[in-house]
């Protein structure tokens, strides 16, 4: 259940963090994990 939990809160993070990315805006995403989120985002978009 712990590590539910944690991937809850890191694609929380991923979501709330793509409210401050504009359109055409350059971003740096690291090698973090939860950048997988990130990604899976912005290619709906």
């Amino acid at each position: 259940m712990e590590k539910f939990n944690a991937e809850m809160l890191k694609r929380l993070a991923a979501l709330a963090s793509l409210k401050y990315v504009k359109n055409g805006q350059s971003i740096g995403l690291g090698t973090g994990s939860t950048v997988k989120y990130v990604l899976e985002e912005l290619g709906r978009g």
